[in-house]
């Protein structure tokens, strides 16, 4: 998410200008710390708290999705699609033997 849709979710818009100016982007806004708000002038501590934890939550969203894949491939389901790929048993009869 862009700092921009962050911000103005928060409705902390008047900060938009801080973070354009010190070019924090998409890549740079999950490394954000307290101090690095004080920094971009963000003095209100309830402020740089709403955003910090927004941040927090976008970065376990996004942890959250290779770890939905990671649960969904446990061994049985790993054995059954690689039983998929396997031929067809071709029934033998016993007689023969």
């Amino acid at each position: 998410m862009n700092p921009a849709d962050l911000l103005s979710e928060l409705e902390l818009q008047e900060y938009l200008s801080a973070f354009e100016e010190n070019a924090i982007d998409a890549e740079a806004l999950p490394e954000l710390t307290d101090g690095d708000l004080k920094d971009l002038g963000i003095d209100k501590l309830g402020h740089r708290k709403k955003i910090l934890k927004a941040i927090k939550g976008l970065a376990g969203a996004e942890e959250a999705g290779p770890e939905s894949d990671a649960a969904e491939s446990t061994p049985d389901s790993a054995l059954e699609s690689m039983q998929q790929s396997w031929p067809a048993p071709v029934a033998i009869p016993l007689k023969e033997y």
